[in-house]
């Protein structure tokens, strides 16, 4: 997978347009593990190759501001590139439910306006939405 988005990234960089070709039947099948250790190996070096073209000499970003690479382009190869930091996020977001367990606070917010309140505000500003009278339909309908 790194191998074909540099590909891709160098030939779009030196101007090249790209057509996406589906043959029947398919080209070209790869192999990829199945599960287990062999997957989460595979996985890492995909993180660290995508990594790696962000960070090296053939970023998207000098691509964009040194060769002619589009910013749309620039932008969709920042997104596939940057997809190993998501784990990230991901990891800290599936802490959260443990974490709110162990130090006994809630995940979700405190309710701060209660529903007796919202009804007196709801009466408080009820003449002032309605102040004026609608019109009857059978005003509407006269005509002048």
């Amino acid at each position: 997978m790194t191998e074909d988005v540099l590909t891709g990234l160098r030939i779009h960089a030196k101007g090249w347009r790209s057509v996406y070709l589906t043959p029947e039947p398919p080209a070209f099948l790869g192999n990829a593990p199945t599960g287990g250790p062999a997957s989460l190996t595979q996985y890492k070096r995909w993180a660290t190759g995508l990594l790696e073209i962000l960070f090296g000499v053939n970023s998207p970003i000098v691509a964009t501001l040194c060769k002619q690479l589009s910013f749309r382009q620039c932008m969709a190869y920042l997104m596939i590139n940057t997809w190993a930091l998501g784990s990230i996020v991901e990891f800290c977001y599936a802490l959260i439910p443990a974490y709110c367990f162990l130090a006994n606070v809630s995940f979700l917010p405190k309710v701060i306006i209660s529903f007796g309140l919202c009804l007196d505000w709801a009466q408080a500003l009820g003449p002032l939405t309605h102040s004026q009278p609608s019109p009857q339909k059978s005003e509407l309908l006269k005509c002048p």
